[in-house]
């Protein structure tokens, strides 16, 4: 599998005092194709999304180690959700309540189109004061695309990433006091 959009893609803020966001997404070309939308926001509330009119599923990414409804700790919940077969057409977010938010949206070309394509998932205790953040993830298949997603508190400087991944979002984003940044590297 590999990313269909141009890198760097733009993240998306949604602040507080709505519940909701939309923009025009065009899909790019590829095959076997899948909608991602990773997205860091305040806790207590449950994400729907669509692309052109047909459904994202959302799974919260949590772990004890990244406990849910955020806290000192973990200021946002992080979730993901996925369509398959998208089509260009509006991205609409309901973030289920008043609450800020930053999320990216992606197409991923080769992937597993039928039954939930996400084999493997984990989440890290990234603090609101630290741009530290580290997980360790074994993928149950080969060639997979290993995407990662952080979300730190505002204002953290730079971003790195581990051998062979490519940084595919970097964004300081005062408006929900949030830096977000993400990479990839395709599993073999």
């Amino acid at each position: 599998p590999t990313l269909a959009d141009t890198l760097n893609i733009t993240p998306h803020a949604s602040p507080g005092s709505g519940s909701t966001d939309a923009f025009s997404y065009t899909v790019p070309s590829g095959t076997n194709q899948v909608l991602m939308v990773i997205i860091s926001m305040g806790g207590g509330f449950t994400p729907t999304a669509t692309q052109n009119g047909a459904s994202v599923t959302f799974t919260s990414n949590w772990s004890s180690s990244c406990p849910q409804n955020g806290g000192a700790t973990s200021p946002s919940v992080e979730w993901f959700g996925y369509l398959t077969n998208p089509t260009s057409g509006t991205f609409s977010l309901n973030k289920g309540g008043l609450t800020g938010a930053e999320y990216a949206v992606f197409t991923v070309n080769s992937a597993l189109t039928t039954g939930n394509p996400i084999d493997a998932f984990n989440c890290a205790n990234h603090g609101n004061t630290s741009n530290l953040i580290s997980v360790s993830t074994t993928t149950p298949t080969a060639n997979d695309l290993l995407i990662d997603w952080g979300a730190t508190g505002s204002n953290m400087s730079g971003s790195s990433h581990g051998s062979g991944q490519t940084e595919y979002v970097s964004k300081n984003d005062s408006a929900v006091t949030l830096s977000v940044y993400g990479s990839y590297i395709a599993g073999s």
